[in-house]
């Protein structure tokens, strides 16, 4: 595919002449502006994708992971694939590593100016969708900010886990233009692995090792309570952040399959959760969006005690 992205956005005639990105662009560093969150509340959501296949990716970790060696050292020797009966099983995939999680709900970004009109506003929706959800507050960088995330349009999508320090790279690439898709690359910058990988996972879920392309078996690993964080919560079937059943597929067979009657695989109407490092004080359960609040986030939103009670926006 050429560095233009020749895809089509479809039904919203509006948007039907702009393209994804422009990588023949100078890139800097821009941030959304008001009219991404107007035109953002004009897109056709039935018009959107919620194709998954974009997130795997056979050159990244778990499909759309960006580590590093240091951070495989860390990962591969915490993983357990016979305790799943332990005290300490993960519940939610959350990052242990409290100097990777971000300190504050207030994260700042910055956006590359290779992105189309178009998608700035996808973007732009995404991010409004997680800040109405949650209390995480997406922030145009300003010169004080040191660690930031900066949302371009590399070679597919991936993200690092947690905060790493630094500029950090989410890619949201050919294909990635999709709300669900951003948010849960978002998910993975905040500090969330995929939900399959839970030390519990076999008892929701079977993996079908056969079906699995030759090479790619690593990507269904699980991880020990050493790597993730319990955040108290069950198997979510219906996470965000939970493979969709042909992931990795060598002959277009299911690798996942869940032991109850449930689908899996990312849309736009799936559970987000959310924490910073503050302790976990609330876990509402009950509407679409599943959120965890913090105490920090409770300090800086007013209608937290709301949700706390509500589970909703």
């Amino acid at each position: 595919m050429n560095d233009v992205d020749d895809l089509k956005v479809g039904h919203n005639e509006r948007f039907s002449h702009y393209e994804y990105f422009d990588r023949r662009k100078a890139d800097y560093e821009t941030f959304l502006m008001p009219t991404d969150f107007v035109m953002a509340s004009e897109l056709d959501d039935h018009r959107q994708n919620s194709d998954d296949w974009v997130l795997y990716n056979t050159d990244k970790f778990e499909g759309d992971m960006d580590i590093n060696v240091i951070d495989l050292a860390n990962i591969y020797p915490n993983v357990d694939n016979d305790d799943t009966n332990s005290q300490n099983n993960v519940l939610y995939n959350a990052i242990r590593n409290r100097h990777q999680l971000w300190p504050s709900p207030r994260i700042p970004y910055a956006i590359s100016s290779q992105y189309s009109p178009y998608s700035r506003s996808v973007i732009a929706a995404a991010m409004e969708e997680y800040m109405k959800r949650t209390c995480v507050r997406w922030v145009p960088r300003s010169v004080k900010d040191y660690d930031y995330i900066y949302i371009v349009p590399d070679r597919g999508c991936y993200s690092m886990v947690g905060k790493t320090g630094g500029k950090q790279t989410v890619s949201l690439g050919t294909g990635c233009i999709q709300k669900g898709i951003i948010m849960h690359e978002l998910m993975h910058a905040v500090g969330f692995f995929h939900e399959q990988s839970r030390t519990d996972r076999d008892k929701h879920i079977t993996v079908l090792w056969g079906n699995i392309q030759p090479g790619m078996q690593g990507q269904f690993e699980k991880y020990d309570h050493g790597m993730v964080d319990s955040l108290g919560a069950d198997y979510d079937y219906d996470s965000i952040m939970h493979y969709g059943p042909q992931a990795f597929s060598r002959n277009g067979q299911p690798t996942l399959v869940p032991k109850i009657p449930v689908s899996i695989g990312v849309t736009e109407t799936q559970r987000v959760v959310v924490t910073t490092a503050s302790e976990i004080s609330q876990e509402p359960t009950n509407g679409s969006i599943h959120v965890i609040i913090t105490e920090s986030c409770k300090n800086i939103r007013p209608d937290c005690d709301e949700l706390v009670t509500s589970g909703n926006s």
